[in-house]
């Protein structure tokens, strides 16, 4: 798997899915998340999902899917 990319030193090309790390804040608590995103392209580094527009930290392409076993 590939090792996790800052986004201060590379930014995903736009609207291809990749795995995001961040933090947010909830609550007044704040928590870490990983999901699948993707990088909008703007000069300010912002991400679409969900919360995670500004606080995006790192990012790394998706993992290839499962082989799948023929059944027949």
């Amino acid at each position: 798997m590939s090792e996790w990319i800052s986004i201060k030193d590379e930014m995903p090309k736009p609207y291809v899915d990749v795995l995001v790390y961040g933090r947010t804040h909830t609550y007044g608590q704040e928590h870490t998340f990983m999901k699948e995103s993707y990088y909008c392209g703007d000069d300010d580094g912002y991400f679409f999902c969900e919360d995670t527009d500004t606080s995006v930290s790192h990012w790394m392409p998706l993992p290839e899917p499962p082989k799948e076993e023929s059944t027949c």
